[in-house]
């Protein structure tokens, strides 16, 4: 099985966390082929994740991006993701991965959990589509109906996972003008919009609508790929299930901005959401379960105690977003 990710040097470090979930989850059932997209990270980080893989059965591949400015025709009508392009290289995956490549599976830096082997339907043909979302699809678009689109800046999916048939990617001779093209339609038809989409799961829902793939409503899978460690700020999760994404918690902060010494510890913090100044919210139990199994993870790697003392210093910075207060 092939899976990526894409990053800079900034968050290159949670990388660690992806493959040792990765390998404590997946390698007993499928050989894992793992692919770093970057253009930023530094050498020395690059070296540590090949030796710390080859330590969990893990192939690790440092695939080296040329950016040159071309993705700044997309990033610029990005909300969040202004300058980042390293969240749009799965964009380019079919032009740098490997020949012999004929799929992968993308999943977000740090922020995705697996908890389940069961990635069988990795291997399925998906009906001919070219992208397989592992959540939800929330809205049905065509590819040129902007308007709905920018109405819905997230898009149709955001599970932080999704795969990509690399083979036909390839044989349509997909191109980074093909992108370009389409982020200057959008914006053709929407000139007042500033920011068009939220990052790139947003553009993959405009770009490849009609030509994504979904788990059935009538699968005992449907949704289990999609657990949001929060359904919103203050409500309780969906049920614990087969992956989990860090993006919805204390108005998306990440595991690693929680500093906690014992489990205990996390029952003291509340906060208050800037933007909605009636609401508070605590960590509910579905999140404290995540949370821990993130650092559990975590502590697997090289990178632990780095993190770990990292993050009481996130909590400082916290202070002039969020008020947090002990109970």
């Amino acid at each position: 099985m092939n899976i990526m990710t894409s990053c800079d040097d900034g968050y290159a470090r949670y990388v660690f966390v992806n493959l040792a979930n990765i390998g404590k989850v997946l390698t007993a059932k499928y050989d894992i082929y793992f692919y770093l997209l970057q253009s930023k990270v530094s050498s020395k980080l690059i070296e540590e994740m090949d030796k710390y893989a080859k330590t969990i059965d893990v192939k690790f591949y440092n695939i080296k991006i040329e950016e040159n400015g071309s993705f700044d025709g997309i990033t610029k009508y990005s909300k969040f993701r202004s300058g980042n392009s390293e969240c749009f290289y799965s964009l380019v995956a079919h032009l740098y991965l490997p020949e012999e490549v004929d799929k992968v599976m993308y999943i977000d830096t740090g922020d995705v959990i697996l908890l389940t082997d069961e990635y069988d339907f990795y291997y399925d043909g998906w009906k001919g589509r070219t992208l397989f979302a592992l959540n939800t699809w929330r809205m049905r678009v065509e590819k040129d109906n902007f308007k709905d689109l920018t109405e819905r800046k997230t898009g149709g999916f955001n599970s932080g996972q999704f795969i990509l048939d690399i083979k036909q990617l390839r044989e349509r001779n997909v191109k980074m003008q093909d992108y370009i093209d389409y982020a200057n339609q959008w914006k053709k038809a929407m000139p007042k919009e500033k920011h068009l989409y939220v990052g790139d799961q947003a553009f993959l829902t405009g770009f490849f609508a009609g030509d994504i793939y979904r788990i059935s409503k009538k699968s005992k899978d449907f949704d289990a790929y999609n657990v949001k460690v929060a359904k919103d700020v203050g409500e309780e999760a969906v049920t614990h299930y087969k992956s989990a994404h860090f993006n919805k918690m204390f108005e998306n902060l990440k595991p690693w901005d929680f500093p906690f010494k014992k489990e205990k510890d996390l029952d003291k913090f509340s906060v208050k959401i800037a933007d909605h100044p009636k609401r508070q919210a605590i960590l509910s139990p579905t999140e404290k379960f995540y949370l821990l199994k993130w650092w559990e993870f975590c502590e697997m790697t090289p990178v632990y105690e780095t993190l770990k003392r990292e993050s009481f210093y996130h909590l400082k910075l916290l202070h002039r977003l969020v008020k947090f207060s002990e109970k």
